[in-house]
């Protein structure tokens, strides 16, 4: 019965074709950000500015390596929070690939190594990735998940929301989810921007 998945799940897409653009529920769609325009230019050198389109190997289909990126010093930055969001697959809400806080200000890249999971064997690690911060609760249990976008549902955006904090992001707990950290970072935002890469996986 496996071989018929594929056929269901694209006629799945076929039927839903036209739900998507749920940009409203994406993290920097709400206050404070719809009072702050967004300021901080990210790009990634492998892949280039935004929007751009992602390889294999940044996918479930390839190594689901998490995209390069680059972005300007900013002052006034203490810490940064790092989203990744899905607005087009067709549910009420965007999927969230993966958020991360407790990233030091002065940080200006990030690479794919700095998003494994740093988990110990005494557990000193969890819920904390290599580059050093924390990640919270993702639609998925892991560091990061890698896009997979439905077979004929069209280009998928994967939005990399990057918020600069005047301040450190108070206990929050273990494994936040993405509403926990949104209310911890009110009033603190102080700049912000986003990369987007799309992916697109066609019937064959």
């Amino acid at each position: 019965m496996s071989f018929l998945l594929p056929y269901i799940e694209y006629t799945f897409s076929t039927l839903l074709h036209r739900v998507r653009g749920h940009d409203s529920g994406l993290f920097t769609s709400t206050p404070p950000f719809s009072t702050l325009p967004p300021s901080i230019t990210i790009t990634s050198p492998s892949l280039g500015s935004s929007p751009a389109t992602l390889r294999r190997e940044h996918t479930q289909d390839g190594a689901s390596l998490f995209p390069d990126l680059t972005w300007p010093s900013t002052p006034g930055v203490a810490e940064w929070v790092l989203v990744v969001e899905d607005p087009d697959a067709p549910l009420p809400s965007p999927i969230l690939h993966g958020i991360y806080y407790g990233i030091p200000g002065g940080v200006t890249a990030v690479r794919a190594g700095d998003f494994e999971d740093a988990g110990g064997s005494d557990g000193s690690g969890k819920w904390r990735c290599r580059g050093g911060w924390r990640y919270g609760k993702g639609a998925r249990k892991g560091v990061y998940t890698a896009p997979r976008p439905l077979v004929g549902h069209g280009v998928h955006r994967y939005v990399f929301q990057l918020v600069g904090l005047r301040e450190a992001v108070e206990d929050v707990g273990e494994g936040a989810g993405k509403e926990e950290v949104k209310k911890a970072v009110e009033e603190k935002v102080v700049a912000w921007g986003s990369w987007v890469g799309g992916y697109e996986r066609k019937w064959k």
